[in-house]
């Protein structure tokens, strides 16, 4: 057994075998301090026998290795043990046998009590996580991680491969018998179809879907002149009571769940909604999401879609945008394109700064080392003669120049920009050279808010129904003629309300629109459908002609029905 046992004649003590000759293996030198009994620190010289961390390398008494220091995890353990290849301690966040792996990341801390795991925590390191001998995919763990999985086709509508054996939805066997359409419709023998086999619906009273165009039983044309739908509201998108039951369309009870509009708008809860959401959410999947008459990528909601992009059209987002495999600067898309918002650009397959390092010029009002501060503004600038004579800046606060005066209040910002839209240092202070009044008609924000012409009239506007908000109190906002156009404003005179004579748009109050209705000059309701109406139940919103428009909504009159 190991004991204390004495092997020299100068009071050092250290373990070894008892009855060993003399050369026992030293990995701990102690001592007994003379006269005290005491045990302490070893003493002694470097080099004598068993002196761990002495700097000599002693392999007669059993030493691997001496650094010279008793710090574990750095190549020589505590008791000289040579810590290279072998992650020495699997608990001390150190890299300790230096091949990149940390503590349990490190193969040889496997079997290690504190790298145990009771499952496979990671099915894509090639590590054995909770020691059961099986790495990866190889473990059941990780058998319902899509890394690993291979069980079929899971989605039979999607457009892709999932289970990449080269067949899509419905061409997979996987899907037979699996919905794969909008309205009941299955996979059979490599096709989408509808299992009823019938084109249209043939029982107009049972519930179900026979044709699977998604429309059931008194809601779908094909049983509109069935005994059992007459008297039901059939026609869901006219803004007719056509069962004259006092409620249109998706207010009557029964068009639930029935189209009500041309894009794949269903009536839900008295409204037509778009059961998709408000956003194109899927990009690739033939079907219009969001309504709005556009699908995948011909709807602005997917223009940075991979499957939408064939180039890297952001290089700052950590995206592969066009699925080539390389992201962001790593892809020759973006050689020379911006890749922060400090002015790196792509170079070598990297981010980086084409100034450099260090601000370089103080005076060219360039951050040229991309570290978001320019010249002076850069400590880099700090003792630049340039940078210290006068106020570099006129609006951050600061007495730049030292002169007891900042900003505007040092005659160095006079004519100086302090602030946006027009701003300028006069006379000591941050100040608008147009004044507070805003000239009319120049195209010019003369009182630097931000606006040109506000409350002018004859600006822009998109709001008839609330043209106060752009065009000033009391005024119009009149649609124009042609998609793509937005509507003006104009200055009436008159206070005209619904169906008041009219002989221009200046005599009507500022929601209502001159309008010859055959008979008459009345002055009618702007709107975009007859729920914007004074009475929506009598009254529908009737398109102009020519048509008018703002951006590609088309604005009509409200009118009594015929």
């Amino acid at each position: 057994m190991s004991v204390l046992t004495r092997h020299t004649g100068q009071g050092r003590w250290r373990w070894g075998w008892s009855g060993a000759a003399g050369g026992a293996v030293g990995i701990l030198a102690l001592a007994v301090i003379a006269g005290s009994g005491v045990v302490g620190c070893a003493s002694g010289n470097p080099g004598d026998a068993g002196w761990c961390g002495d700097g000599f390398l002693q392999t007669s008494e059993g030493e691997e290795c001496d650094d010279g220091n008793a710090v574990p995890g750095d190549g020589c353990s505590l008791d000289c043990v040579d810590e290279t290849g072998v992650e020495a301690d699997c608990a001390n966040g150190l890299d300790d046998d230096q091949d990149g792996r940390v503590d349990c990341e490190d193969p040889g801390c496997a079997t290690s009590p504190v790298c145990q795991s009771l499952v496979e925590t990671s099915c894509v390191d090639s590590i054995d996580n909770d020691g059961d001998g099986a790495i990866d995919c190889d473990d059941s763990d990780c058998a319902a991680d899509p890394y690993c999985y291979t069980g079929g086709e899971t989605i039979c509508d999607n457009g892709v491969d999932d289970d990449a054996d080269g067949k899509v939805d419905c061409d997979d066997s996987d899907c037979d018998g699996r919905q794969c359409a909008a309205g009941g419709r299955q996979c059979q023998l490599g096709s989408c179809v509808c299992p009823t086999g019938q084109s249209a619906e043939v029982i107009c009273g049972d519930g179900v879907d026979d044709d699977c165009d998604g429309l059931t039983d008194c809601i779908d044309p094909d049983c509109f002149s069935a005994p059992s739908c007459l008297g039901t509201e059939n026609i869901c998108d006219d803004g007719a009571d056509n069962d004259g039951d006092g409620s249109a369309d998706c207010l009557d009870a029964d068009c639930a769940g029935a189209p009500c509009d041309a894009f794949g708008g269903l009536c839900a809860g008295g409204a037509c909604v778009c059961p998709g959401g408000s956003s194109e959410t899927l990009c690739a999947d033939g079907v219009d999401n969001d309504c709005d008459g556009l699908a995948d990528c011909q709807d602005p909601d997917c223009a940075s879609s991979p499957s939408c992009v064939s180039t890297e059209t952001n290089c700052t987002n950590g995206l592969d945008d066009d699925s080539d495999g390389l992201a962001d600067c790593l892809d020759a898309d973006c050689a020379g394109l911006s890749c922060d918002a400090s002015g790196r650009v792509c170079a070598g397959g990297a981010c980086s700064c084409p100034g450099g390092s260090s601000e370089t010029l103080c005076t060219d009002g360039v951050d040229n080392d991309c570290d978001g501060l320019a010249d002076c503004q850069d400590p880099d600038c700090a003792s630049s003669p340039s940078c210290v004579s006068t106020e570099t800046n006129c609006t951050n606060g600061v007495d730049d120049d030292g002169d007891g005066l900042a900003d505007c209040a040092d005659s160095d910002c006079n004519g100086t920009s302090c602030g946006s839209y027009g701003l300028i240092c006069t006379g000591g202070l941050c100040q608008c050279p147009g004044g507070s009044t805003e000239i009319c008609g120049n195209g010019v924000d003369d009182n630097c808010n931000g606006q040109a012409d506000e409350n002018c009239g004859g600006g822009p506007c998109t709001l008839p129904l609330s043209p106060s908000l752009e065009c000033g109190s009391g005024n119009h906002c009149v649609p124009q003629p042609g998609v793509g156009s937005q509507g003006l404003c104009s200055s009436p005179t008159g206070i005209g309300g619904q169906y008041s004579y009219c002989t221009d748009s200046s005599s009507c109050a500022d929601i209502y629109e001159c309008v010859d209705d055959g008979t008459n000059l009345l002055c009618l309701q702007w709107c975009t459908g007859y729920l914007d109406c004074p009475d929506p139940i009598n009254m529908n919103c009737y398109p102009l002609s020519p048509p008018v428009y703002i951006g590609t909504q088309e604005w009509g009159i409200c009118y009594f029905w015929p």
